[in-house]
């Protein structure tokens, strides 16, 4: 038989990754058209289109882990692996996407946000990262 669940995890996890890499790349970008949009003490209409652009960009990158997300983690509960679901760094993980959620809905159609909230959210997207990668292992 073609279609197995085996399957549908990698096809999921995969849209999850692709997520995951869209995510930081559009948030590495952010970081960069800051200190870019930084170095003259004002943001140009330019600027803010770009950083507008960026985002919705990432908007995209959250909105397919979340879903590829909760497919994995129903996936999980229906074949009986809940000790997966309930992993510390499972919960982690989704506490940081809950978390980046938050912040991106808080400040969704501003171009930047301030310094620290910039340098917070790049880290913490850099962390989501790392977890995701190093989470399988």
């Amino acid at each position: 038989m073609f279609f197995s669940i085996e399957l549908l995890d990698l096809v999921l996890y995969c849209v999850q990754q692709l997520g995951v890499m869209l995510s930081v790349g559009s948030a590495t970008i952010v970081l960069i058209a800051y200190i870019m949009a930084m170095r003259d003490g004002k943001i140009v209409e330019s600027e803010a289109h770009f950083s507008r652009i960026v985002h919705r960009a990432l908007g995209f990158g959250i909105l397919l882990m979340v879903l590829s997300g909760i497919a994995i983690t129903s996936l999980h509960g229906m074949t009986g692996q809940i000790a997966i679901v309930f992993a510390p760094v499972f919960l982690f993980k989704w506490l940081l996407i809950i978390g980046l959620i938050v912040v991106y809905l808080t400040q969704k159609g501003k171009p930047f946000s301030h310094f620290a909230v910039e340098g917070l959210l790049g880290a913490t997207w850099y962390v989501l990262f790392l977890v995701h990668i190093l989470a399988p292992i």
